[in-house]
């Protein structure tokens, strides 16, 4: 939303202003929200709704106002009676509904139907009807009316109260409103995930995972019951749909085992055609879309894109991360927070390390180089959530927020926080030189370092078979920029393994040259 965002500390809703100003926001009456449950919101129709961690979904406008999505329709039909001396005559029935209007008088949530009321006759006299009450926080109530011995509701007047009981009127059937009552209202279920997309808002229900559900336009408060597309298979399994992929033209739906498109035609009739079999959305909260191209973490396990075709980019050079228990946690895979870093054009992906449940390794894949980075850590915090955010001056930025309740951002002092080191800390590959059978005596390596005032730069060779223990450190002096460093031994194979822990320090490594002599090969 313009000009703030909204962040769940605990179990209280704060605000956050470009300028990094906090405010505690005030929840609808019984509302409260779930410390363990990760909010998820989109933005509809200029209002944010919040759905998951709070008991009931929710909606804040752009002034601040928390209010609930929908309100719950009246339980209790009204009841009519006549009362005398009016100039109404006929047979009528009525219904009501309760809204909620924002600080403009603008109608934001209105709530179903009540039953219908008895049917009761009038001759030249008042037609009185009673005013149920809510027990949630509504604006007033609006009163439908059929015409003599009709069964279509005609708007009749609003109560703009949640207090007075009941109401008499003799307006004749000439002078109700033209236009019918709306068709697309109705009960939202409580959501787990929702997306924003044509206008409306589209979710998953916590208690009907096969089904997805879709508001009228512009009206994400109004669920009717024809409103839903099943996304099979049904009963397959506990999690349902787990993802959504909000692309221009296409909404993606995602299954753990399969990837479903969803499109529209003119008049609004939606179709559902299956996208990919097999494979799916693991973790719901790892879905970015950049350029409009779908990044998710999926199954079987990896890093996918969904653009012409769905595509698994991390299998062809960091495959392990996802196909070992080596370096990540996978059974906390579902948990994975994926954000879009504009600065370096990247989608970052946070994960549990291997033996961790906290949100403690982030890695990146570079859009634009197609190269992998990471895994990352922090020392500083532990990282709880991730998001892409805009500044005072509308630059979108990156962002992480910490367990100890601080958003941080990147920063230029090369330190986590404002003193502690980040562990430079880079390993390469095994180098064969093309042959992993040939013995060879690895020679004296050549480092080129961008060249920095102060620091030095310690390298670790391991030489020899893959089983090999690492050998003696080396010091790079980073102030020179270049350096030969002394013979790193025999062995059929060879890698480095670069480190620098002091704080605020740069390393920038251009490349390093592996001369060798070959020996002769292995009996």
């Amino acid at each position: 939303m313009a000009g703030f965002y909204l962040v769940q500390g605990g179990t209280t809703l704060k605000l956050v202003t470009t300028s990094g100003g906090l405010t505690s926001l005030t929840l609808p009456t019984g509302v409260t929200l779930d410390s363990s449950k990760r909010m998820r919101g989109v933005v509809v129709n200029g209002l944010a709704v919040l759905v998951n961690s709070p008991s009931e979904n929710l909606t804040v406008d752009r002034f601040g106002n928390v209010r609930i999505l929908c309100p719950r329709p009246p339980s209790a039909a009204p009841v009519l009676s006549a009362t005398a001396s009016g100039s109404l005559t006929g047979t009528y029935t009525d219904w009501i509904t309760y809204f909620i209007e924002d600080l403009f008088g603008n109608i934001i949530a209105e709530s179903y139907f009540s039953p219908i009321s008895n049917s009761q006759a009038v001759s030249s006299e008042y037609l009185t009807t009673t005013l149920p009450l809510s027990n949630q926080d509504i604006t007033g109530r609006k009163l439908y009316r059929s015409t003599t011995n009709g069964t279509t509701k005609f708007p009749w007047f609003d109560i703009k109260d949640n207090t007075q009981t009941s109401i008499y009127d003799d307006l004749s059937d000439a002078s109700l409103q033209l236009i019918a009552a709306p068709t697309d209202l109705g009960t939202p279920p409580s959501f787990e995930i929702v997306a924003s997309w044509k206008d409306r808002l589209w979710g998953k229900s916590a208690d009907d995972v096969d089904t997805l559900y879709y508001s009228g336009i512009n009206k994400p408060y109004g669920f009717p019951s024809t409103n839903t597309i099943p996304i099979p298979p049904k009963n397959n399994d506990y999690a349902g749909i787990t993802g959504f992929v909000p692309r221009k033209d296409i909404l993606g739906v995602g299954r753990r085992d399969s990837l479903h498109r969803i499109t529209s035609s003119g008049n609004n009739v939606f179709t559902r055609v299956s996208e990919a079999e097999g494979i799916g959305i693991w973790a719901t909260d790892s879905v970015q879309v950049i350029h409009d191209v779908g990044y998710f973490l999926g199954n079987p396990f990896g890093i996918y894109t969904w653009g012409s075709g769905v595509t698994n980019i991390s299998n062809p050079k960091v495959k392990a991360w996802f196909e070992t228990d080596t370096y990540f946690n996978r059974s906390r895979f579902d948990k994975a927070i994926g954000m879009y870093d504009p600065t370096t054009h990247s989608y970052v992906l946070f994960i549990s390390a291997a033996g961790s449940t906290d949100l403690d390794r982030w890695i990146q894949y570079d859009i634009a180089n197609d190269t992998w980075w990471g895994p990352h850590k922090t020392g500083e915090f532990t990282p709880t959530f991730c998001a892409t955010l805009r500044d005072g001056n509308d630059i979108a930025i990156a962002v992480i927020g910490g367990s100890d309740g601080k958003l941080y951002k990147t920063q230029t002092t090369k330190t986590d926080g404002s003193s502690t080191a980040i562990d430079f800390d880079v390993t390469t590959t095994f180098v064969s030189a093309g042959n992993p059978n040939t013995m060879k005596l690895w020679l004296q390596p050549v480092v080129r370092t961008k060249v920095q005032s102060d620091g030095d730069l310690t390298i670790t060779p391991t030489v020899g078979d893959t089983d090999a223990s690492a050998g003696s450190a080396i010091t790079h002096d980073m102030t020179l920029g270049s350096e030969t460093l002394r013979r790193l031994g025999k062995g059929e194979l060879c890698k480095l393994r670069f480190r620098e822990t002091t704080a605020g320090q740069s390393v920038v490594i251009y490349g390093i040259e592996l001369p060798f002599n070959e020996i002769g090969y292995r009996s």
